[in-house]
């Protein structure tokens, strides 16, 4: 689709992402091979098929001509979120070619029956009050989220806010502002303060042109009355906080503390530009006595380190109504060798019989930590423990190929040796990793057939193993995904499993 089209796009839905492993992926299955055998099937179970496909337009779209009890399932995923936001290096003419057509189907087609969807809209920093007053004449009973993205490395001006704020302010309780620059932290702050119906609320990596820190800048005066909306629920922030001064990040701890009761998710997520966690082990300690869910998101090789300070005072704490734990842990790291010299490109995964090296020392320091977190975690109401599996890959190769080769020892011990005092409700343990299908679908997925000695790569005894590569040649040769599964919870997780006292289980990622 060109880029001056409108763009329909749909959030992303951790939960719609993810397949139960023992059924196929159903993306992209053409139309025609779903109608015979679904027309009859039940409407809460069309919902939930539908809802995995919420990625693929183009099988929604075919879907929606079934039946007509199928068509608003389908229009819910199509128009839940209109992307108005400006994509590529385009002319000043034709910046916001996005917004003028969506303003323009929604006003020349009588009756526009999809606006009556739509609940998120994706808005950019570079609009201006005219643009603002524009969508507030279309008529979007259901919209309750604004996402803003940032195109202006000038900072989003503060009458751009005061426009948004004015119009969206009443009916809008899910405010996305990550990676947004503003003029000030003071204009952040005050803009975030005027939402007072919000429920969710994303922030963070949010830089700012007149950085308090700097000489001469004006300090942020907080006033006392700006506080956050008392009905907030769920807080995502990014290691950007870290910019923040600190008078702001006071005023924000302030508000975890004594403002926020209603706070039951709380999400975080680091980068390798900046961790930024030295605050949030504070911020999660003033939320210890309330919240429901914690998620840490981060991708890089400081995982362990990251989970260490986010609960570095766990030992002093205790999370009374703490249910849900969610934690994203790079595990494994994938490398071909170069033809000649560090800087050569690697060669091509597609010849058989190469040798490879699988660093899997992350999932060492991963384990040892999580070893440490159950054994000090203060949780009796905890019920589940979802972590997600990362690797990094020099190709497009996927994480299920790769787990029978790291296990959990120090995790496993600590799950079976807890007592009737340490997470006595916790029940499931769920593993999430990305991988292929054991069938050709476009790009193949190597396996490893022979491994090799472990290879010692620096002076630390961090080790590399060497292994051979291996690729499918037709369908049915490659390792499905729930033999990679089994294999994996089997050999990870010996005494838990003999225990048969929480369920383990691992779902695949579809991508």
């Amino acid at each position: 689709m060109s880029q001056d089209r409108l763009f329909i796009r749909l959030p992303k839905r951790p939960s719609a992402q993810l397949s139960w492993h023992r059924y196929p992926k159903l993306t992209g299955i053409p139309a025609p091979t779903l109608c015979p055998s679904m027309v009859e099937t039940p409407l809460e179970v069309v919902e939930i098929i539908l809802s995995i496909l919420y990625r693929d337009t183009t099988t929604l779209s075919r879907c929606s001509l079934v039946s007509r009890d199928w068509l608003p399932f389908c229009r819910r995923w199509l128009f839940e979120e209109a992307d108005l936001t400006i994509h590529g290096f385009r002319s000043v003419g034709g910046r916001h070619s996005r917004l003028f057509k969506f303003m323009e189907l929604t006003s020349s087609t009588s009756p526009c029956t999809f606006t009556n969807f739509v609940q998120r809209l994706r808005i950019d920093s570079s609009f201006t009050p005219y643009h603002i007053a524009g969508l507030d004449t279309i008529d979007l009973p259901k919209l309750h989220s604004i996402c803003i993205t940032n195109s202006q490395a000038a900072g989003i001006p503060s009458y751009l806010l005061s426009a948004i704020s004015t119009v969206f302010a009443d009916r809008v309780d899910d405010l996305d502002i990550a990676r947004v620059r503003f003029l000030t932290n003071k204009a952040m702050i005050k803009f975030i303060c005027n939402f007072e119906n919000l429920e969710r609320l994303a922030l963070g990596s949010n830089f700012f042109v007149h950085f308090p820190l700097d000489p001469g800048a004006p300090q942020a005066n907080i006033h006392p009355d700006l506080r956050l909306a008392p009905n907030l629920r769920s807080l995502h922030i990014s290691s950007g906080l870290v910019f923040l001064d600190d008078g702001t990040r006071g005023w924000l701890l302030e508000q975890l503390k004594s403002g926020c009761k209603n706070l039951r998710e709380f999400e975080i997520e680091c980068n390798d530009q900046a961790l930024g966690i030295a605050e949030f082990p504070e911020f999660l300690a003033a939320i210890s006595d309330r919240v429901e869910g914690v998620t840490l998101r981060t991708r890089s090789r400081k995982g362990p380190e990251e989970i260490r300070a986010l609960f570095s005072r766990s030992q002093d704490l205790e999370f009374p109504n703490l249910r849900l734990l969610c934690l994203n842990c790079r595990v494994s790291e994938v490398k071909a060798p170069s033809i000649s010299g560090l800087n050569a490109l690697p060669i091509s995964l597609g010849r058989e019989g190469m040798d490879i090296t699988l660093n899997i020392e992350d999932a060492k320091r991963v384990d040892a930590t999580l070893g440490r977190l159950i054994g000090s975690l203060k949780a009796p109401c905890l019920k589940k423990i979802v972590l997600t599996l990362l690797h990094r890959s020099t190709y497009g190769t996927c994480m299920a190929h790769t787990l029978k080769y790291i296990s959990f020892p120090l995790f496993d011990k600590a799950l079976a040796e807890k007592g009737p005092g340490s997470l006595p409700m916790l029940r499931t343990v769920e593993f999430i990793a990305d991988g292929c299908t054991g069938r050709l679908e476009g790009g193949r997925c190597f396996m490893l057939k022979v491994i090799g000695m472990d290879v010692p790569i620096d002076a630390d005894s961090e080790t590399v193993t060497v292994a051979k590569v291996y690729v499918p040649s037709r369908p049915g040769t490659a390792q499905r995904f729930e033999t990679l599964a089994s294999s994996f919870l089997d050999s990870s997780f010996p005494t838990l499993r003999a225990r048969n006292d929480v369920l383990l289980s691992l779902f695949r990622q579809v991508v």
